[in-house]
This record gives structure tokens, C-alpha cells and sequence, in this order.
């Protein structure tokens, strides 16, 4: 069994920074391309095909929405159709 390692105050102590919401929201509605940046254009059913998941990679390239989210088995799918618009998949 491991040894545990008791923590101190001082582990816990984070520096969050600040978040002015105010000022993403109006940065974020200043046009569309800024509102697409935030959104993540996603196709998560079970029954999605590689034609769905292969169009859903292509509206994101076009609206340039922040990023795809699809099942873990469409993961190789997307990242190539990403790839195939010039656009660097995460």
C-alpha cells in the first residue's frame, strides 16, 4: 500500500485570475465569426454515419466554429476530414 501524503494549506492555494464577462460577451457578439469561435459543432448519436461526421467537419470549417466533438470511434474520421480543410485538428 502507498504512503499518503498529507496536504498542506499551501497545496491548495490556486491563483484563478479574473474573468471579465462582460467583456467576452460583447468580444464574443461583435460579428459571427466571433460567435463561431466559441461554439463546438457537435455530432454525438450512436447511429452517426462517416457521410454525417464527414459534412459536420465541413460546416465547422465553413461557420469556423471552435472545434468538432464526436464519438471516440468517428476520431479518426474527423481528424482527416479536418485535416482535408486546411484546418489543424486537436
Amino acid at each position: 500500500m502507498a504512503a499518503t501524503i498529507p496536504l498542506r494549506d499551501s497545496d491548495l492555494d490556486f491563483d484563478y485570475g479574473t474573468f471579465d464577462a462582460a467583456a467576452f460577451t460583447a468580444q464574443s457578439l461583435a460579428n459571427w465569426q466571433s460567435l463561431a469561435a466559441i461554439i463546438d459543432h457537435s455530432l454525438l448519436k450512436p447511429d452517426a454515419t462517416r457521410q454525417q461526421v464527414d459534412a459536420l467537419c465541413q460546416e465547422a470549417a465553413r461557420y469556423r466554429f471552435g472545434c468538432v466533438m464526436v464519438n471516440p470511434v468517428w476520431a479518426p474520421v474527423a481528424v482527416t476530414a479536418s485535416a482535408r480543410t486546411g484546418d489543424r485538428a486537436q
